[in-house]
């Protein structure tokens, strides 16, 4: 862990030498004093971002189906198609228009974190999670920045969530992946891409 104070130190090698000796009852106290050093680190700690990026999204004209067969990527899950993401009830009210302008900044939090803290620092900037459909059009309109990428990570797009599973596209080696799961196994190569929460409309 990083930023652990020299009285936690000392107060961890006190317990460990205590449950070399067989005192275990106090392996309770080790792991809470884990636990919370590490959640303070998660709070404090600030989230890497980029500078922001202005691009004018079609909103009106997206295909999920064909925008995902024209990036030309490696692989796709099946089930990101119009069918459904396009269906009733899956876009958000502010994913309408042409021509409309967006801003957009990606967080890079660069170690273990739940997608509420991610939000909640986004929201502390005015930002909101991109959608699915928004983070397609990003990587389409921005693609130079990745197609060449060797070093492997993956753009979450955590405002648009179907059964219980958000998109995020995936990028090793100069190949990138459209991809549908869960959040649980975030990782520090986990970045997520948000937009100017005043744009919304």
């Amino acid at each position: 862990m990083n930023n652990v104070t020299q009285e936690q130190i000392d107060e961890l090698k006190r317990l460990s030498n205590e449950l070399n000796g067989g005192a275990f009852r106090h392996l309770d106290a080790l792991l809470i004093l884990l636990r919370q050093e590490i959640e303070r680190q998660e709070r404090e700690a600030p989230c890497e971002t980029s500078e922001p990026i202005t691009l004018a999204l079609n909103y009106d004209d997206f295909s999920f189906t064909a925008s995902v067969e024209n990036l030309n990527m490696l692989g796709k899950a099946r089930d990101i198609t119009d069918e459904n993401f396009n269906a009733p009830g899956m876009r958000k009210s502010f994913e309408h228009g042409t021509d409309m302008r967006r801003t957009f900044k990606i967080y890079r939090p660069r170690r273990d974190v739940s997608p509420i803290w991610v939000i909640g620092e986004m929201k502390k900037e005015g930002y909101r999670p991109a959608t699915a459909l928004e983070t397609l059009e990003f990587y389409r309109l921005h693609i130079v920045l990745y197609a060449s990428s060797f070093i492997g990570f993956s753009l979450f797009a955590l405002g648009t969530e179907w059964k219980k599973k958000v998109m995020w596209l995936n990028f090793y080696q100069g190949l990138s992946e459209a991809l549908l799961g869960d959040t649980d196994n975030l990782s520090e190569r986990c970045e997520f891409l948000a937009v100017l929460e005043s744009e919304t409309v």
